[in-house]
């Protein structure tokens, strides 16, 4: 599986403004993982909320996202490419999540592991393991 390198999220400009915005999609540090989003959640209240304050650059919002795991950094025993989480991060195409249990958890149902590799975009499937997604 190859990883993108620019991704896109949602950004409120100085003008109050949302807007869709390019960035550069890093790789997942020491306790990490790089989440590609399937559903984020943009509730009007906050994000109506934000329209309130002055700022002097973009803010990038959001705060829930449903994603499949796509890259691990070290130090990520717990979690797999290939495990749908809920993490509590920005509205955006790809995002880091912290493995920590109060920012990151498990989506039920099934799953399927592939085992990590060093190289971006060198993604395996473990021996043995459900190919139906």
């Amino acid at each position: 599986m190859q990883i993108p390198t620019v991704g896109r999220r949602v950004a409120i400009d100085v003008e109050n403004q949302a807007r869709i915005t390019d960035f550069t999609i890093e790789s997942p540090g020491k306790g990490e993982v790089l989440i590609e989003t399937i559903a984020t959640l943009i509730s009007a209240g906050t994000e109506l909320g934000t329209q309130e304050q002055s700022r002097s650059a973009d803010m990038v919002s959001g705060y829930s996202n449903v994603g499949r795991i796509v890259a691990t950094g070290p130090d990520t025993s717990d979690y797999y490419i290939g495990d749908r989480v809920l993490s509590l991060t920005p509205h955006a195409s790809h995002v880091i999540a912290s493995t920590a249990p109060h920012s990151l958890c498990r989506v039920p149902g099934r799953r399927r592991h592939i085992r990590r590799s060093r190289q971006r975009g060198n993604a395996r499937r473990s021996k043995g393991q459900d190919r139906s997604w």
